[in-house]
């Protein structure tokens, strides 16, 4: 019951840090334009620093430190590619090809990389065992948004960019940190990770500025009107989650060398989490429904202050 309540301090906390730039535009001191060039600097700069930093000096390259990696992973294409096909069927009736497209989008894809590695971090610790995986989970999660998430955003094949996937900012810093780790430069050059530790703190309050001055002009009635987030709601954050954590569970009895308390707790963390924050990003760029991300995006993440905690104080009693 007590990390019940610190888990929902923390998401309370989180989405209370989008106030400064939620009051900043309503205040006409920033304009919304300027989430942009915030935006660009979280997934070039920061977040890929946050990764590194959290791969040189907060993991253990053991032995099994590669397998929670490599079970990350696979959970992680498994449950996207699960919740994908869920979404598909479920949105088949809405005739609107941008609204469905996006519909599909919010409903799949996670905001792993702004809310869920932060999360993890402010309630296990950046020494717990349930990083590597989560971070594992993170990397697949862009690679799949770069790919299927971008097709149903557009709805064409040819927007597809594997090479965006594999050259991602967030893989190549992984990569880059493994690297650093197994040579054992992080430790005998201490400053490379002090340094990627001064961006990696900048990316949960960037984050979620960056949402609250999308809220701020986007106004209460485009987020609760704008979309379908009734429906976008009930499959981000309850029903999909329960089915893929609902399969891990039905599984670990077979599996519980493999499904670690450790492993359920990183899969929980990733796939409770609302929209991706780049939802309203994408849908500008490949031709989807402004109104469904902005509505998805913002939606969920208030209603996640609910929905977070209450699932884990369920899932973790079963685990």
């Amino acid at each position: 019951m007590e990390t019940f309540f610190v888990m929902g301090k923390n998401v309370l906390l989180f989405v209370a840090l989008a106030l400064p730039g939620f009051f900043l535009v309503k205040g006409k001191i920033l304009k919304e334009e300027h989430s942009g060039i915030l935006s660009l600097f979280l997934m070039k700069i920061a977040f890929p620093m946050m990764i590194f930093h959290g791969t040189v000096t907060k993991i253990q390259l053991t032995g099994a430190t590669f397998g929670s990696v490599a079970t990350g992973a696979v959970i992680a294409l498994l449950g996207l590619s699960l919740s994908a096909l869920l979404a598909v069927l479920l949105t088949g009736g809405i005739r609107d090809e941008e609204r469905r497209g996006m519909m599909r989008f919010c409903a799949n894809i996670p905001n792993n990389g702004f809310l869920g590695i932060p999360l993890g971090l402010a309630v296990f610790g950046g020494d717990s065992p349930v990083m590597a995986p989560l971070i594992s989970i993170n990397i697949i999660t862009t690679v799949f948004l770069y790919t299927v998430g971008i097709y149903f955003v557009s709805g064409d094949k040819g927007a597809i960019s594997p090479k965006k996937a594999l050259l991602s900012p967030a893989l190549l810093s992984f990569v880059a940190g493994i690297v650093v780790n197994l040579s054992g430069l992080g430790e005998l050059v201490p400053e490379i990770g002090t340094f990627a530790g001064h961006f990696s703190a900048m990316v949960t309050p960037l984050s979620m500025t960056v949402l609250g001055m999308k809220m701020a002009a986007a106004g209460w009635k485009r987020v609760f009107t704008g979309g379908h987030l009734p429906a976008v709601s009930l499959m981000k954050l309850i029903l999909f989650p329960a089915v893929v954590l609902g399969l891990l569970l039905c599984l670990r009895p077979l599996l519980p060398a493999i499904l670690t308390r450790e492993i359920m707790l990183a899969a929980f963390v990733s796939f409770a989490m609302p929209t991706a924050g780049l939802a309203p990003t994408l849908a500008d760029t490949y031709g989807g429904s402004v109104d469904e991300a902005v509505s998805a995006t913002m939606g969920t993440t208030l209603l996640s202050i609910a929905t977070i905690p209450l699932l884990y104080l369920g899932f973790t009693l079963l685990i």
